[in-house]
């Protein structure tokens, strides 16, 4: 019998919607485990180590200096790592904290804030560093998976292909390539809602007046939404 590979996952700065991600894959989470032996995983696991393994995992982006560390461990213990969801990939939301200085979040979060009553700053926590990176910014990628999560069919196809050593699905084509909707040119010179008037369910949205960011947009979803009758309004 074949030893199974073994999968460590870790998390950073994220929201754990990723780890949900993998857990969503429903049935074929337990075809997975017929392929990898999970030694590390935080939300399910209580595992304080970085064991070896085959292939690594790391969701969220490098915020605090102990992502910094974290992401150096799974390198060094991993022999491929995942860059798995748009923060790990590309930074994510948090990146809106750009607007304001560390001290302003923190004094927000902990301080000047109707729920808080005292000047109580939490002690031995990891320090905010001056910007979000993403996390190919400290360790070396093998895989990227964006997606807010990513959607299952690529989690599953992703972690395959990398045990197999074998092209993915996972491409960097925007939402139109798999939009099954045709576009031509039209005379329509206003923008319309989906409710204005009725639409022609084959033909692309933007020929009908409609915004759609399906052309602008990745697709991490295999682009459900066109096929369905909704444009694309790039949630992913």
């Amino acid at each position: 019998m074949t030893a199974k590979a073994k999968l460590s996952i870790e998390w950073l700065s994220v929201c754990s919607g990723c780890e949900f991600g993998i857990v969503d894959l429903h049935e074929k989470f337990f075809s997975l485990l017929e392929h990898v032996d999970l030694v590390r995983m935080p939300i399910l696991m209580d595992t304080k180590g970085y064991p070896e393994a085959d292939i690594g995992i790391v969701t969220g982006s490098i915020r605090t200096d102990h992502d910094i560390e974290s992401a150096r461990k799974m390198h060094n213990s991993c022999k491929s790592i995942i860059a798995f969801g748009t923060c790990a990939v590309y930074g994510g939301p948090q990146g809106a904290a750009y607007a304001h200085t560390n001290a302003e979040l923190i004094n927000d979060a902990y301080q000047d804030n109707p729920t808080t009553t005292s000047d109580y700053l939490p002690e031995n926590v990891p320090e905010l560093l001056p910007q979000t990176s993403p996390l190919d910014a400290e360790i070396p990628i093998d895989l990227y998976m964006p997606g807010c999560p990513p959607h299952a069919a690529y989690i599953f196809d992703g972690l395959l292909s990398t045990l197999k050593s074998e092209p993915t699905r996972i491409t960097r084509h925007s939402v139109c390539y798999r939009c099954p909707r045709f576009m031509k040119k039209t005379e329509i010179d206003t923008i319309r809602r989906t409710t204005e008037g009725k639409l022609d369910p084959e033909l692309c949205f933007l020929s009908q007046g409609v915004l759609c960011f399906g052309s602008v947009t990745l697709d991490r979803c295999l682009a459900p939404c066109p096929a369905n009758g909704v444009p694309c309004f790039s949630c992913g």
